[in-house]
């Protein structure tokens, strides 16, 4: 990533990084997996790391795709540290909601990126670009959510939070 890359998007970069780092921390057995893999039931670290934790190269490298497009996107339009407030709300959210209702091992950042998808197709709705690109990821993910051993569950609850989110900080602007 160029300097420049880390300057306009220093949000979308963290999340580049705190992705491929855990990867590359599981991979080279420098990080326990069950310090990180949600496990039902459980309220602890483990039921907010989960978001980072990628077991398989190509679920990597699909999240980091995805986070790099819309990261891109919402960090521009709405400003790095609203960007950074509404991420952690949602990953609060969605690491909350899967403990409340979700009972299978989980891992991946999917759940922010749907929250992502949601919260920014109801703040650019008025882009068609961004409206595009959002529902683009948005299908993608809902026909991901569909394949066997993928939580579709984790997909829409980031959906939800995603909405919540952009309610509430509506509601706060009123």
């Amino acid at each position: 990533m160029s300097d420049k890359f880390l300057r306009r998007f220093p949000v979308t970069s963290f999340f580049l990084g705190l992705n491929l780092l855990v990867f590359l921390a599981l991979f080279f057995d420098l990080l326990d997996p069950d310090w990180v893999v949600y496990y039902p039931g459980e309220l602890g670290v483990r039921t907010f790391a989960w978001s980072f934790v990628h077991i398989a190269l190509s679920h990597l490298v699909f999240n980091l795709i995805a986070t790099m497009q819309m990261g891109m996107i919402l960090e521009s339009a709405i400003g790095a540290r609203k960007f950074l407030l509404i991420t952690a709300l949602i990953w609060l959210l969605v690491s909350f909601s899967a403990f409340l209702w979700i009972d299978y091992p989980l891992v991946g950042f999917s759940g922010v990126l749907m929250g992502w998808v949601s919260f920014g197709l109801l703040t650019l709705w008025h882009h068609q670009m961004f409206r595009q690109a959002l529902g683009i990821w948005l299908v993608l993910n809902i026909v991901i959510g569909l394949l066997p051993g993928v939580s579709f569950l984790g997909h829409a609850l980031g959906m939800i939070a995603g909405g919540v989110v952009w309610g509430v900080m509506k509601l706060m602007r009123q």
